[in-house]
């Protein structure tokens, strides 16, 4: 990592007592802010290099959509109307043929060596009963270790059996003479928002919050450590500029390196993923800034208990990842148990993942989004005033 000459953090402050420029300590110091991060080749890798890597990453592995299931077949006497079936389970595009065998002892080892993950057995009088107006059973085997992709799967063969199951019936109607003039229930279902249900629609706009949320907060977690750790701060503290110039102008050029950061995501996503964005880009980055302002707060609570560098990332990592699983990125907050619904609602991720997710989805505007809004302002506030307060005491 570059170590910048420690005459650089005072160069400008003895310029003051020269009869320098008074008037611009704040720009002063986000300028000499900016030169060190110019200079750090590991800084620049993860301001420009990480978002692009994990919008790709989000993008195309974390997504809730299940494919290709590996499907192993029982078929022991092999007839028109089963492989009919078989076929229904493949032309779904959710499974995948293994194989069909016709020894029920071959699907065990399948399943025990993860080879299949739905095993379907279908009886040898599977078409006698069938044509002959019985009830034709059918058996399936489901891999359980994964529950989330197990429930996907045994939702996908119950719609499947389901449509055969009425393609039967209405045959032999037919073949009995008697036809349905139409459906005794027509179901019309329209899905808002993402008609196509694709999980990228879903994940990507939430990559912006956990990208944003993990740089703000651990670069600004090491702006005081930093000068700490390299003997400078000191120096500055015994400079006429005031402690407050000393904390807004290291802070300044993050809130500009956050929105950059927004800009690349939204344009690999919308360019590369087709991600559709329906409300105000403006608003986004309006939204986002408010958002950098919440994360700045609880990055510089953590430089002022830190020593080193290493425990600000430890500790920039262990708030980033709570907010990360509690935001409703991976999993509804729905879902969680009331007491971490509770606490997630000190969570900055949270709201802004609403605000995101509105914004890219639905089209929301200020006048749906603005709870959230004031309460990642409110947030804000209190974080960056305690944190200041603390940062004084510990500068003193």
């Amino acid at each position: 990592m570059y170590t910048p000459d420690p005459s650089q953090s005072t160069m400008v402050l003895r310029s003051k007592k020269a009869g320098g420029n008074r008037a611009n300590p704040l720009f002063s110091i986000a300028k000499k802010e900016i030169l060190q991060i110019c200079r750090d080749p590991s800084l620049l890798l993860i301001i420009f290099a990480l978002p692009i890597v994990q919008i790709i990453i989000f993008g195309y592995v974390a997504t809730t959509d299940v494919r290709s299931i590996p499907l192993g077949v029982y078929d022991p006497n092999p007839t028109q109307a089963t492989r009919e079936l078989v076929a229904k389970f493949i032309d779904s595009g959710y499974f995948k043929l293994f194989g069909i065998t016709s020894r029920m002892d071959d699907l065990d080892p399948w399943l025990d060596g993860g080879k299949i993950s739905v095993g379907l057995f279908i009886p040898h009088d599977y078409t006698r009963r069938l044509n002959g107006g019985q009830v034709a059973n059918l058996a399936v085997l489901i891999d359980g270790t994964d529950s989330n992709n197990a429930s996907i799967a045994q939702n996908y063969v119950a719609t499947i059996l389901t449509n055969q199951s009425t393609h039967v019936a209405l045959e032999r109607l037919q073949r009995g003479g008697l036809t349905l003039k139409k459906d005794p229930v027509d179901l019309r279902a329209r899905v808002w928002f993402n008609p196509e249900l694709r999980a990228t629609h879903y994940m990507v706009p939430g990559v912006i919050a956990i990208i944003l949320m993990l740089i703000t907060v651990m670069l600004t977690s090491l702006t005081i450590v930093k000068e700490r750790e390299r003997g400078t701060l000191e120096q500055l503290l015994v400079t006429p500029i005031k402690p407050w110039e000393l904390v807004v102008g290291k802070l300044l050029p993050f809130p500009f390196i956050g929105l950059l950061q927004v800009l690349l995501v939204v344009t690999v996503g919308t360019l590369w993923f087709r991600v559709p964005i329906h409300g105000s880009i403006v608003l986004l980055f309006a939204l986002s800034t408010v958002f950098i302002f919440s994360t700045l707060g609880w990055g510089l609570l953590i430089s002022t208990v830190c020593q080193n560098q290493q425990q600000a990332m430890m500790i920039s990592m262990f708030f980033s990842i709570p907010n990360m699983l509690l935001s409703g990125f991976i999993t509804p907050i729905s879902n969680m148990p009331a007491v971490i619904q509770w606490f997630s609602f000190i969570l900055p991720g949270r709201y802004f993942l609403e605000i995101v997710r509105g914004i890219f989805l639905k089209g929301n505007g200020l006048d749906v989004l603005w709870p959230q809004t004031a309460a990642l302002l409110i947030m804000g506030i209190v974080m960056l005033t305690f944190s200041s307060i603390r940062l004084k005491k510990s500068l003193a």
